[in-house]
């Protein structure tokens, strides 16, 4: 026999016949082959299973357990949870910060309510952001604002509808607005009248109570005309004023009689408030503090560039601390003086200098007062328009049987605050 017939007989001698001879070889042949490629692959570098190329590579990722998140990932998640949590602290702080007295302790306690606007906003934003992005945080901030629902309510109200009188009950109009003494933000074209009184005279409120305002009198460089004058003596037969310097001038028009309250100038000589009792159409009286506290006076700082530029805020600061702790001090008057003159049925309107839920507000509060903007408006109201501040610093508060219906701002821009309007019902006088 030829040697190449010798081998190519040798292996078809020795190989089992049939199926299942052939099975149960050639299987652990293949895995020995298979072992033996893998080996070889292993040690050359390339991929141990799922063979070569593009195929093996995708084969082998797709059969591995899922991987934990990335490291990154969670360090984002931690430092947005940090950011709201203290979003969320700093929003609590300013919105109870007005519960803390300036005067009895750090003078920052009155500075902080000043802050809430901005953290309102910033925990907004956040929420905005997490609803889409992490829902985690998105139901810490939720929780933030819940527990600040009153300082947050009270600076952004949400009534869409607004109250109604009691059927029967008796209705008067109140406004209050600091006129600057009636000097305009932009000069005036000759022989255009004084457009605050202009509008003073055009809303037709039944008690107008107006803060740095001397008495109206024909005045050319005021462009305060005799037809105006005419027009306000004929619509408000009671005017009453106050002078105690040129931002303590206070101006009471009434369509109403007014019995004004004497306050002692020598127990309340650091607070400018003027009281007076109206008597309303229902022979109902209603006693009228028109108030006006403390003033920030950063406008006279921004006009002397030697002491203030744009980098230095510890003199802005100082002043604002200032000005909190006298507040403090002149609402504890403000508190006498009600105690000594105030009635059942107490109107406090004028310009505070301060936000919602301040001290101020908070002290007449705890005396019963509530201030009528939260209970009937919708969204925040700034009645400051001046030096990039835009704050609610001119309040409306009440007591006893008095109902507010309305509370709204006007635009006019020809004094540093717009003027506030709001209507009230007698609550106790109502048809049979």
């Amino acid at each position: 026999m030829s040697p190449r017939t010798a081998r190519t007989d040798s292996p078809s001698s020795d190989r089992p016949t049939g199926r299942g001879a052939s099975a149960s070889d050639g299987a652990p042949r293949r895995r020995a082959a298979s072992s033996d490629r893998s080996s070889r692959g292993t040690s050359a570098g390339r991929p141990s299973a799922g063979g070569t190329g593009r195929g093996g590579g995708r084969s082998r990722r797709a059969g591995d357990a899922p991987k934990p998140a990335r490291p990154r990932s969670r360090v984002a998640l931690w430092i947005w949870m940090t950011l709201t949590v203290i979003t969320i602290l700093l929003l609590m702080l300013t919105g109870y910060a007005g519960y803390v007295s300036p005067m009895n302790h750090s003078s920052m306690w009155g500075v902080l309510p000043l802050a809430f606007p901005l953290m309102f906003w910033t925990g907004v934003v956040l929420f905005v952001f997490e609803v889409i992005w992490c829902r985690r945080a998105a139901v810490v901030t939720a929780l933030g604002f819940l527990c600040c629902a009153g300082p947050a309510l009270s600076y952004c109200p949400l009534h869409v509808v607004k109250p109604s009188a009691p059927e029967g009950a008796p209705e008067f109009t109140l406004m209050t607005y600091n006129v600057h003494n009636f000097v305009t933000m932009e000069p005036l074209p000759e022989g255009v009248p004084n457009p605050m009184m202009d509008f003073v005279l055009d809303q037709d409120l039944d008690i107008v109570c107006l803060q740095e305002a001397y008495m109206p009198v024909v005045n050319d460089n005021l462009h305060l005309t005799a037809e105006q004058l005419d027009r306000m003596h004929e619509q408000y037969p009671y005017c009453m004023n106050y002078f105690a310097g040129a931002a303590s001038n206070q101006t009471m028009l009434s369509k109403y009689p007014i019995e004004v309250i004497h306050v002692d100038p020598s127990a309340f000589k650091d607070i400018v408030v003027t009281v007076y009792r109206v008597t309303l159409p229902c022979d109902r009286q209603v006693t009228i503090l028109n108030v006006h506290l403390s003033s920030l006076h950063l406008s006279a700082m921004k006009m002397d560039a030697t002491k203030l530029n744009r980098d230095d805020t510890s003199l802005i600061l100082n002043h604002i601390r200032i000005a909190a702790v006298n507040r403090a001090e002149q609402v504890n008057k403000l508190m006498q003086v009600i105690r000594r003159y105030g009635g059942p049925e107490t109107i406090v309107c004028g310009d505070f200098n301060d936000v919602s839920d301040c001290f101020a507000i908070r002290e007449l509060a705890g005396a019963g007062f509530r201030d009528a903007y939260p209970q009937v408006g919708f969204g925040p109201m700034v009645t400051y328009n001046a030096e990039h501040l835009y704050f609610t610093i001119d309040h409306i508060l009440y007591r006893g049987a008095l109902k507010p219906l309305d509370v709204y701002k006007d635009k006019l821009r020809a004094s540093d605050h717009y003027p506030v309007l709001s209507r009230f019902a007698v609550t106790d006088m109502t048809a049979n």
